[in-house]
């Protein structure tokens, strides 16, 4: 007779299975409490969702008032780089954020699930050198007002970003974009402005633009 599999018949698995899961409730719990203390300013009627990992305890990272961060978001800030979310920005499950030259993203800010917002990038001039001890280059990051970065975003090194803009789902940002323009696409290019009777500098780029973007 084939006896039932349970943590009764074996006690030391039994035991390794607490142990296991008793480690990640007190890192999950560690973390939903001591992410928000490490923030340098939080405004008022701010909303941490929980797991919200910083990843140097002083780090110069500042929160306008009303905003609210999901789950499993990681912000980083070099010193003497910086992190300012201006007021009611949105940032929604496990985002990522990291400043060695700083990032200013202002107000009315939405961004969606699984954005990568980094303004630094890897040195990778050197072919005699291996690529991890090249160090790093790179320049600030603004994001304007009223700004809607969709699922899977990605904005490099040194770009500004305008007010009223709209970029979609999985677009990598590497250029600038103008007040109230809508891109997509890697490398993101620009498919019209939100602004009436606007398209395109190039209208070969125009595509399925009457419409939503798929965010």
């Amino acid at each position: 007779m084939k006896k039932d599999f349970s943590l009764i018949h074996y006690p030391l698995i039994g035991l390794w299975w607490f142990k296991r899961r008793a480690r990640y409730f007190f890192w999950g719990l560690y973390n939903h409490i001591s992410g928000p203390l490490k923030f340098q300013h939080i405004g008022k009627k701010v909303k941490f969702n929980g797991n919200v990992r910083v990843e140097h305890p002083y780090s110069k990272i500042k929160v306008g008032d009303g905003c609210m961060i999901g789950v499993g978001c990681y912000f980083l800030a070099r010193r003497p780089a910086s992190i300012t979310l201006g007021k009611n920005v949105i940032i929604n499950d496990f985002c990522y954020i990291t400043a060695c030259y700083g990032i200013e993203i202002g107000n009315n800010v939405s961004i969606a699930e699984h954005v990568s917002i980094r303004d630094y990038n890897h040195e990778f001039s050197s072919t005699n050198i291996p690529i991890s001890m090249q160090g790093f280059s790179g320049s600030p990051i603004k994001i304007g007002d009223d700004v809607w970065l969709g699922r899977g975003v990605m904005i490099a090194s040194g770009v500004t970003i305008g007010k009223g803009c709209v970029v979609g789902a999985n677009a990598v940002v590497t250029k600038d974009l103008p007040d109230w323009s809508i891109a997509v696409g890697v490398p993101a290019k620009v498919i019209r402005s939100r602004k009436p009777d606007s398209v395109a500098e190039n209208p070969d780029e125009i595509y399925s633009i009457k419409g939503s973007v798929q965010i």
